[in-house]
């Protein structure tokens, strides 16, 4: 018998209403149930991980229980907390409570497509097969979420097949062997989003056995400009993180590796302008102020890319300033 662990991150709810969070939540209860009904003899548990303490994971439990009950009666719960804990620290605890032969990761503002949790775990009938990943876009209702979408890390969901067979993977819709995860979790790094970098490169580096798989989750889209900006910044300063860890630490090489990536940042941000602003619903006569407001963004993080080289050893641990939480 085949038992799921699912390992639920609770850090990104702080962006959310609970009406949003219960969304995901209700999209599990689907999975769960057509898994367990094409598979009656599997098992499975839900693991929601947050920052914070043994009372917060306790008024959560609480809220799940009344709000979300049929959750509830298909699996096994538990309610884990770290201290201050930061995305990877919430994943990592969340393998480290797990007990299934199978951990899947997946987040508080994602949304799977029908089939995503059956498309994630039959693969593992291979015993020698050790991960799998599937692929995350971004949702958009609005001009600002319709330019995050065009031109964010993710590939859209259709007519972007470039883009996604260079995506690696994605910590918010993948799938280990349990015991492979638990001894080798997600590395450490102050980088906002460095650590699954690590990871995918010691997978490759290792030809570890993984399969992507044709399913997606969807990501609730980033909101306000205040974020727009500090999630520029933080994608430069991550940048530099990841040449210094996987290339040279040399100074004068990683300040000309941020000229190198503003080139190739502004010709993709046009070159995604012309061919995919319909994709996302931009008109015509909208798509030069999508290119001008992604140009800033990429400017912005060219800014963080150049102040990182610069500032030298001072490495801080980043975290979501709380006044950007709450706007």
């Amino acid at each position: 018998m085949t038992v799921l662990s699912l390992i639920v991150e609770m850090d990104n709810a702080a962006f959310m209403e609970w009406d949003e969070v219960s969304v995901c939540f209700d999209a599990l209860r689907r999975e769960l149930e057509e898994w367990k009904s094409s598979r009656p003899d599997a098992g499975a548990e839900v693991i929601f991980v947050q920052p914070g303490d043994a009372a917060d994971a306790q008024a959560l439990r609480e809220k799940v229980e009344s709000q979300v009950p049929a959750l509830v009666q298909l699996a096994a719960m538990q309610f884990r907390w770290v201290p201050d804990g930061r995305y990877y620290d919430l994943k990592n605890e969340g393998v480290r409570s797990a007990k299934g032969d199978v951990v899947v990761f997946y987040d508080s503002d994602t949304t799977p497509e029908r089939g995503w949790l059956k498309a994630m775990a039959e693969p593992f009938d291979d015993p020698g097969l050790v991960g799998v990943y599937g692929m995350t876009t971004l949702a958009y209702d609005d001009f600002l979420s319709r330019v995050y979408a065009l031109y964010w890390f993710f590939p859209l969901r259709r007519n972007d097949d470039r883009k996604a067979a260079k995506r690696s993977l994605n910590a918010n819709n993948c799938a280990f062997r349990r015991d492979w995860i638990a001894a080798n979790p997600f590395p450490y790094h102050p980088g906002f989003k460095v650590s699954c970098s690590m990871l995918w490169r010691r997978i490759l580096s290792e030809n570890i056995p993984m399969v992507r798989v044709d399913v997606w989750v969807l990501h609730r889209p980033p909101r306000g400009l205040d974020f727009f900006i500090w999630r520029a910044l933080v994608a430069g300063r991550d940048q530099d993180r990841r040449y210094a860890e996987f290339r040279s630490p040399n100074r004068g090489k990683r300040l000309g590796h941020a000229f190198s990536r503003l080139f190739s940042q502004m010709w993709e941000t046009a070159r995604r302008t012309v061919l995919h602003h319909a994709d996302v619903g931009i008109p015509a006569w909208q798509a030069p102020a999508a290119f001008l407001l992604w140009s800033g963004f990429v400017l912005l993080t060219f800014a963080g890319h150049v102040g990182h080289v610069l500032r030298g050893g001072d490495d801080r641990v980043e975290t979501v300033p709380d006044a950007i939480k709450v706007s």
